[in-house]
């Protein structure tokens, strides 16, 4: 017994630099989007996604508008508009708009998505999910017990030094994949594309949650 501890600490001190190195040249690819991001005024992205739950198994293919904070999102579902005060959720089966605080928001913003590193995670290298031409990197929430994430798994386009995808695990069962196919940066964007016009959408009925 004692042998097989000796060799399960051995085998733990052996792996830790190894960690330790992956940590930091995740820290250092990721350090590198961050500072482009941060660069960019505003953002258009063109994207796939793929939504998979118990019973729930769909894709769509999805626009963003990105400035600061603010952003407008459209997929074949919904459209929504946060300019930082309210939320617009417009529901297209539905034909409702629902319209809610903007701190109260629930679902992912595209503004954060990109840069979610930043914020409450801990990351390391994913060698087995690395490609020729991905870099890939594992997200873990520093705490875990307060965060509705489990895992994700970002990739960079090497040659570009930009995301190509990223997979999202919740803590209540669902898996969300997201790949971005198009982004251009800095484009004119004018603060009316992240408010709801009800004049634009005659017929759709509000509701103010």
């Amino acid at each position: 017994m004692k042998s097989i501890l000796t060799i399960t600490a051995l085998c733990l001190l052996m792996s830790a630099p190894s960690i330790a190195q992956n940590e930091e040249k995740a820290k250092t690819i990721l350090d590198g989007i961050s500072k482009e991001m941060a660069s960019y005024k505003t953002i258009y992205i063109e994207f796939n996604s793929k939504i998979k739950s118990e019973g729930v198994n769909s894709s769509s293919a999805g626009k963003a508008w990105i400035k600061g904070s603010k952003y407008y999102y459209e997929d074949n579902n919904a459209n929504i508009w946060n300019d930082t005060e309210y939320l617009w959720n417009l529901e297209l089966d539905e034909g409702v708009c629902y319209k809610s605080d903007a701190d109260e928001e629930e679902g992912i913003n595209p503004s954060k998505l990109l840069t979610i590193w930043e914020d409450g995670f801990k990351y390391q290298y994913y060698d087995q999910g690395s490609t020729a031409k991905l870099h890939a990197i594992k997200l873990f929430p520093k705490e875990p017990k307060e965060s509705k994430y489990h895992t994700l798994i970002v990739k960079i386009n090497k040659a570009e030094n930009k995301i190509h995808s990223m997979t999202v695990k919740t803590k209540d069962g669902i898996s969300l994949y997201y790949t971005i196919e198009k982004m251009l940066a800095n484009i004119e964007i004018s603060d009316s594309k992240f408010k709801f016009d009800k004049a634009k959408h005659p017929g759709i009925e509000i509701e103010e949650l």
